[in-house]
Protein backbone atom coordinates (compact mmCIF):
# COMPACT_ATOMS: atom_id res chain seq x y z
CA UNK A 1 0.00 0.00 0.00
CA UNK A 2 1.17 3.52 -0.65
CA UNK A 3 0.91 6.90 1.16
CA UNK A 4 -0.92 9.34 -0.73
CA UNK A 5 -1.54 13.12 -0.08
CA UNK A 6 -4.82 14.03 -0.57
CA UNK A 7 -5.12 17.55 -2.82
CA UNK A 8 -7.84 20.46 -1.70
CA UNK A 9 -10.97 20.05 -4.32
CA UNK A 10 -10.87 22.47 -7.12
CA UNK A 11 -14.91 22.47 -6.76
CA UNK A 12 -16.73 25.50 -5.62
CA UNK A 13 -20.52 25.77 -4.60
CA UNK A 14 -22.05 28.73 -3.98
CA UNK A 15 -22.58 29.71 -0.66
CA UNK A 16 -20.04 27.47 0.76
CA UNK A 17 -16.22 27.39 1.45
CA UNK A 18 -14.37 23.84 1.12
CA UNK A 19 -13.23 22.02 4.17
CA UNK A 20 -11.90 18.80 4.08
CA UNK A 21 -13.31 15.14 2.86
CA UNK A 22 -15.05 12.58 4.33
CA UNK A 23 -15.20 8.81 3.45
CA UNK A 24 -18.84 8.87 3.66
CA UNK A 25 -21.46 10.86 1.83
CA UNK A 26 -23.23 11.54 5.08
CA UNK A 27 -20.03 12.97 6.53
CA UNK A 28 -20.29 10.34 9.91
CA UNK A 29 -17.28 8.68 8.43
CA UNK A 30 -13.52 9.79 9.13
CA UNK A 31 -12.68 12.97 7.69
CA UNK A 32 -9.62 14.45 6.25
CA UNK A 33 -7.93 17.45 5.35
CA UNK A 34 -6.42 18.53 2.21
CA UNK A 35 -2.58 17.69 2.97
CA UNK A 36 -3.29 14.93 5.02
CA UNK A 37 -0.85 11.34 3.97
CA UNK A 38 -3.81 8.87 3.72
CA UNK A 39 -2.41 4.64 3.98
CA UNK A 40 -4.11 2.00 4.16
CA UNK A 41 -7.53 2.83 3.33
CA UNK A 42 -8.73 -0.01 1.46
CA UNK A 43 -7.94 -4.27 2.53
CA UNK A 44 -7.00 -4.82 -1.00
CA UNK A 45 -4.47 -3.32 -3.11
CA UNK A 46 -6.07 -1.99 -5.76
CA UNK A 47 -9.69 -1.14 -4.34
CA UNK A 48 -11.21 2.43 -5.38
CA UNK A 49 -11.98 4.48 -2.31
CA UNK A 50 -14.08 6.96 -2.52
CA UNK A 51 -13.55 10.90 -0.98
CA UNK A 52 -16.81 13.04 -0.07
CA UNK A 53 -15.88 16.99 -0.56
CA UNK A 54 -17.25 18.50 2.81
CA UNK A 55 -18.78 22.03 3.02
CA UNK A 56 -19.36 24.83 5.04
CA UNK A 57 -21.72 27.64 4.95
CA UNK A 58 -20.19 30.89 4.07
CA UNK A 59 -20.76 33.56 7.09
CA UNK A 60 -21.76 36.99 6.45
CA UNK A 61 -20.58 40.03 8.68
CA UNK A 62 -23.17 42.93 8.70
CA UNK A 63 -22.03 46.11 10.58
CA UNK A 64 -24.25 48.90 11.06
CA UNK A 65 -23.40 52.52 10.69
CA UNK A 66 -25.37 55.74 12.38
CA UNK A 67 -23.85 57.57 8.59
CA UNK A 68 -24.94 60.95 10.35
CA UNK A 69 -25.96 64.04 8.51
CA UNK A 70 -23.69 67.27 9.48
CA UNK A 71 -25.97 68.78 11.59
CA UNK A 72 -26.60 65.69 13.43
CA UNK A 73 -23.59 64.86 14.69
CA UNK A 74 -23.63 64.72 18.59
CA UNK A 75 -27.65 63.90 18.28
CA UNK A 76 -27.17 60.29 17.26
CA UNK A 77 -28.35 57.07 20.01
CA UNK A 78 -28.45 54.33 20.31
CA UNK A 79 -26.56 50.96 19.61
CA UNK A 80 -26.97 48.47 16.50
CA UNK A 81 -24.43 45.58 17.02
CA UNK A 82 -23.08 43.43 14.23
CA UNK A 83 -25.06 40.08 13.19
CA UNK A 84 -23.37 37.27 11.56
CA UNK A 85 -25.47 35.05 8.87
CA UNK A 86 -25.12 32.12 7.17
CA UNK A 87 -25.37 32.76 3.21
CA UNK A 88 -28.62 31.36 2.00
CA UNK A 89 -29.70 31.22 5.65
CA UNK A 90 -32.04 33.61 7.31
CA UNK A 91 -30.73 36.92 6.80
CA UNK A 92 -32.72 39.70 8.14
CA UNK A 93 -31.98 43.49 8.78
CA UNK A 94 -31.14 44.43 12.36
CA UNK A 95 -34.57 46.16 13.38
CA UNK A 96 -32.87 47.96 15.81
CA UNK A 97 -32.71 51.69 14.89
CA UNK A 98 -30.71 54.70 15.95
CA UNK A 99 -32.12 57.91 16.88
CA UNK A 100 -31.99 61.65 16.76
CA UNK A 101 -33.99 64.23 17.37
CA UNK A 102 -36.03 65.62 15.00
CA UNK A 103 -34.96 63.11 12.73
CA UNK A 104 -36.17 59.72 11.28
CA UNK A 105 -34.40 57.22 10.51
CA UNK A 106 -36.10 55.41 7.64
CA UNK A 107 -33.56 52.11 6.76
CA UNK A 108 -30.26 51.20 5.78
CA UNK A 109 -28.54 51.61 2.60
CA UNK A 110 -25.72 49.59 1.10
CA UNK A 111 -24.44 52.99 0.30
CA UNK A 112 -23.20 55.66 2.37
CA UNK A 113 -24.96 58.34 0.01
CA UNK A 114 -27.73 56.38 -0.20
CA UNK A 115 -27.49 55.96 -3.75
CA UNK A 116 -27.75 51.87 -3.20
CA UNK A 117 -30.15 48.96 -2.58
CA UNK A 118 -32.91 50.60 0.33
CA UNK A 119 -33.55 48.20 3.32
CA UNK A 120 -36.17 48.43 5.82
CA UNK A 121 -35.47 47.28 9.39
CA UNK A 122 -36.58 44.08 9.72
CA UNK A 123 -36.55 43.29 6.15
CA UNK A 124 -34.78 40.74 4.89
CA UNK A 125 -31.58 40.88 2.98
CA UNK A 126 -31.45 37.43 1.39
CA UNK A 127 -27.87 37.09 -0.43
CA UNK A 128 -27.77 40.82 -1.07
CA UNK A 129 -24.08 40.67 0.08
CA UNK A 130 -20.44 38.99 -1.44
CA UNK A 131 -19.78 35.50 0.07
CA UNK A 132 -17.14 35.63 3.17
CA UNK A 133 -17.22 39.49 3.30
CA UNK A 134 -18.22 42.41 6.20
CA UNK A 135 -20.58 44.10 4.78
CA UNK A 136 -21.57 47.80 6.24
CA UNK A 137 -25.13 48.91 6.06
CA UNK A 138 -25.72 52.61 6.48
CA UNK A 139 -28.34 54.81 8.27
CA UNK A 140 -31.02 56.39 5.73
CA UNK A 141 -31.79 59.74 7.77
CA UNK A 142 -35.15 62.05 7.09
CA UNK A 143 -36.28 65.51 8.50
CA UNK A 144 -39.03 64.21 11.19
CA UNK A 145 -42.21 65.95 9.86
CA UNK A 146 -43.71 64.88 13.28
CA UNK A 147 -42.11 67.36 15.42
CA UNK A 148 -44.56 68.88 17.62
CA UNK A 149 -44.16 72.54 18.48
CA UNK A 150 -46.45 75.06 20.24
CA UNK A 151 -48.15 78.23 18.65
CA UNK A 152 -49.25 80.83 21.09
CA UNK A 153 -51.83 83.22 20.04
CA UNK A 154 -52.32 86.38 20.95
CA UNK A 155 -54.80 88.96 20.59
CA UNK A 156 -53.47 91.69 18.20
CA UNK A 157 -55.67 94.81 19.57
CA UNK A 158 -54.69 93.82 23.64
CA UNK A 159 -51.61 91.73 23.19
CA UNK A 160 -53.75 89.17 25.47
CA UNK A 161 -53.02 85.59 25.30
CA UNK A 162 -55.38 83.86 23.55
CA UNK A 163 -54.98 80.20 23.16
CA UNK A 164 -51.79 77.86 22.52
CA UNK A 165 -52.50 75.30 19.23
CA UNK A 166 -49.88 72.19 19.25
CA UNK A 167 -49.09 71.63 15.57
CA UNK A 168 -46.93 69.33 14.22
CA UNK A 169 -44.36 69.91 11.40
CA UNK A 170 -40.89 70.51 10.56
CA UNK A 171 -39.13 72.57 12.72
Amino acid sequence: FRSVALWKAEYTRSGYVFSGWNTKKDGTGRTLQAGDIVEKLTEEAGDTVTFYACWEPVRLTVHYEANPLEDMLSNITGTVSDTVYLYNGNSIASSAVYTATGYEMTGWNTRKDGNGTMIRPGESIGNLFSEGTETVLYAVWKADTHTEFTLALYDKNTGDFVKALTLYGTT
